[in-house]
């Protein structure tokens, strides 16, 4: 990837990348200074993955839906999301996160006042979690959270 320090977006949607994959794919593109859009859509990320993609600094699109993320997954992207501030889209619908998960993330890009899209669609929201989206993402102006369980 040395030789890619122009590219723009690059796109990995289902080819079963796991976490130790992930870690070695960040550390490829590291030298990708242009890199903008990382979709790793339908792979088989959580843990210190989710975390070393969030740390990508110039990414103003990560879409990591369906990826199987899991509670600890969003958690520990929600760590590298804090340094993440070009961050305009983000994608993690279908990924069981929960409310825990989510209120991970929000508290994780709290202070992104470049975000405008986030799609949490499919993730078993309740009213925690979307109290603490609500209470975080002030800059947001797009936010998706299909099939939740808020209370009626």
């Amino acid at each position: 990837m040395k030789k890619c320090e122009n590219l723009k977006s690059l796109s990995l949607d289902n080819n079963q990348i796991g976490e130790d994959g992930a870690c070695v794919l960040i550390e490829s593109v590291k030298e990708c200074k242009a890199l903008e859009t990382l979709d790793l859509e339908r792979n088989k990320l959580s843990g210190n993955g989710a975390m070393a993609l969030a740390k990508q600094k110039n990414l103003t699109a990560l879409h990591l839906a369906e990826s199987d993320l899991g509670k600890e997954g969003a958690e520990n992207l929600a760590k590298g999301l804090k340094s993440c501030c070009n961050l305009e889209t983000l994608d993690l619908q279908s990924n069981n996160i929960g409310d825990d998960g989510v209120t991970a993330i929000s508290n994780g890009l709290r202070f992104c006042k470049s975000l405008k899209v986030l799609r949490l669609n499919g993730n078993e929201i309740g009213d925690i979690g979307f109290i603490a989206i609500v209470k975080n993402l002030k800059y947001c102006r797009y936010l998706s959270l299909g099939t939740t369980k808020l209370a009626t």
